[in-house]
């Protein structure tokens, strides 16, 4: 089960998609993540890829943020974000686009400052998703990269100027890493 942690929204349970090998954040996981980033999601433009359920991005609004673009390049993904969307009552706060995410990335105009990553732990090169979000991420900005433990977050970075990796931290199979251009104020340790 699927549920808001905290915020307006807590609580409310979401809908999942039924699709092979997916997996969803967990609540130990989801809440050190938002310890993690305190303030910076007040307020925030934020953006969730590989979206899924949209657990991440809707948290986000739960907990303040001003507006969350979800994206998921399947078909199912989307109708459940728009359903969880309806169901927390944030539909007039968010967009869903179905649409492959390095595509989306490198063609948006929009910045963000929060932005969650969320791929299949099998999926592990990601050098040119890097180069791209590092584009669309305000200074200060930070991202939320969960990934198996075959991911190379530095070789992942290579191509980058300003990303920097601010921590990172393991969860049963998830890792998760805290990136941010450059280290900026609001993080919590």
């Amino acid at each position: 089960m699927v549920r808001i942690t905290s915020g307006i929204a807590k609580g409310k349970k979401l809908k999942t998609p039924n699709l092979p090998d997916y997996r969803a954040v967990q609540d130990k996981a989801k809440l050190a993540i938002f310890s993690i980033l305190g303030e910076k999601v007040n307020n925030a433009r934020c953006l969730d890829l590989y979206a899924g359920s949209g657990n991440l991005g809707i948290e986000a609004l739960s907990r303040g943020a001003s507006w969350c673009d979800f994206v998921d390049d399947k078909r199912t993904c989307k109708l459940t974000i728009m359903q969880n969307l309806k169901e927390t009552g944030f539909e007039s706060r968010a967009e869903v686009f179905k649409s492959d995410v390095i595509k989306y990335v490198g063609n948006t105009h929009e910045k963000y400052d929060v932005i969650f990553a969320d791929p299949f732990y099998k999926d592990v090169h990601f050098r040119f998703l890097f180069e791209n979000l590092e584009e669309i991420l305000n200074e200060k900005g930070a991202i939320v990269f969960s990934h198996g433990q075959d991911t190379d977050i530095e070789d992942a970075l290579t191509n980058t100027k300003n990303l920097k990796v601010y921590d990172t931290r393991r969860y049963g199979n998830a890792n998760i890493t805290i990136i941010t251009k450059p280290k900026g104020p609001g993080l919590k340790d």
